[in-house]
């Protein structure tokens, strides 16, 4: 390959390392989100998201976006908060993986599909909702933006690494918990 092929390469994957950041900021603009409501619980999501309800694993209803690859699972309650984190890390499709900047105590997954999935829990484990998207970016910003029904804001979260690891000792499950750092 000569010189000029080389640079002919370079300017291409330039460009679509440019086009790539100027969507991701089109979609996480303030002027491009907006906050939706998942059963009490807010996130805020890119404006162009249709959600549709589907209740795909047989007791949680599940909001998709087809058109962003992101997918919503609000939990009610501690039982259903306790046997979401246990079966995430039972079901041995889903790796555990660390991403530093999510909210204290979320725990994070990649799907064999190569998404990631994240679960949240207010502090007093009351509520909880799982995150599924294509990229850490969209987790990241749809994790912190995160307000359950009864206030507490995911950004805010003080007990969850704690919370999350307790659970999970009492299943005797290995993950590794997301710190804010």
């Amino acid at each position: 390959m000569n010189f000029h092929n080389k640079k002919i390469i370079l300017i291409i994957v330039a460009i679509i390392i440019i086009v790539s950041i100027g969507i991701y900021a089109a979609m996480f603009s303030d002027s491009h989100n907006r906050v939706e409501n998942f059963q009490g619980i807010q996130v805020t999501v890119p404006s162009i998201s249709n959600f549709i309800v589907t209740d795909p694993d047989g007791g949680y209803d599940t909001y998709e976006d087809s058109t962003n690859g992101i997918i919503i699972i609000p939990l009610k309650g501690r039982e259903a908060v306790y046997s979401q984190v246990i079966y995430f890390n039972t079901s041995g499709d889903r790796i555990p993986i660390n991403i530093s900047g999510l909210p204290n105590g979320s725990a994070t997954f990649k799907t064999p599909q190569g998404n990631i999935e994240a679960i949240i829990v207010n502090d007093d484990v009351t509520e909880g909702i799982v995150i599924g998207a294509p990229g850490v970016d969209f987790i990241k910003n749809m994790a912190e933006s995160v307000v359950f029904s009864n206030g507490d804001k995911s950004i805010d979260n003080k007990q969850n690494q704690y919370i999350i690891t307790y659970i999970l000792e009492t299943c005797n499950c290995t993950i590794s918990v997301n710190t804010k750092q």
